[in-house]
């Protein structure tokens, strides 16, 4: 009977990591944090168009999982920084607790927005980056992005 509940543990322990592995390796995630990086430098050398947030969603290269958000300053009720993520929260636990680099896009709006509203938007979707989100998103100005 031991024996049994032992092999039942081992084959529930095996299947519970390799449902963890993740949906993009590190090297294609580093190499997309570069894309943008290099993609907001050539448009600041060329300044003859503003950067829009469907500008750097279309340079993408692997999907958007989700997005959060973070105010000007702690009292402040206008959001300036859009956060997208590329890992579900299981993969975030995984790569947290295995010391993994976790790769971000920072987008910094020009023209702040209503907390509330994103607020909003984050409890509909459950924080996912939706066509709605995107659609929300993306004809807004872009002050500069940031990846890591």
């Amino acid at each position: 009977m031991k024996t049994k509940i032992f092999l039942l543990s081992i084959l529930l322990f095996a299947f519970s990591c390799k449902s963890q592995i993740n949906t993009y390796s590190e090297e294609t995630l580093k190499k997309q944090s570069e894309k943008i990086t290099n993609f907001q430098q050539q448009k600041k050398i060329s300044k003859t168009q503003k950067i829009t947030i469907e500008d750097i969603v279309s340079k993408l290269d692997v999907p958007i999982i989700s997005f959060s958000f973070e105010t000007e300053s702690w009292e402040s009720n206008n959001v300036n920084l859009i956060k997208l993520k590329f890992f579900t929260d299981k993969e975030f636990y995984y790569k947290n607790n295995n010391n993994l680099k976790l790769y971000y896009i920072y987008i910094y709006l020009k023209n702040p927005v209503k907390s509330e509203v994103v607020l909003q938007l984050i409890r509909k979707n459950q924080g996912k980056w939706t066509k709605e989100v995107n659609d929300y998103f993306k004809d807004m100005e872009v002050e500069s992005v940031k990846a890591n």
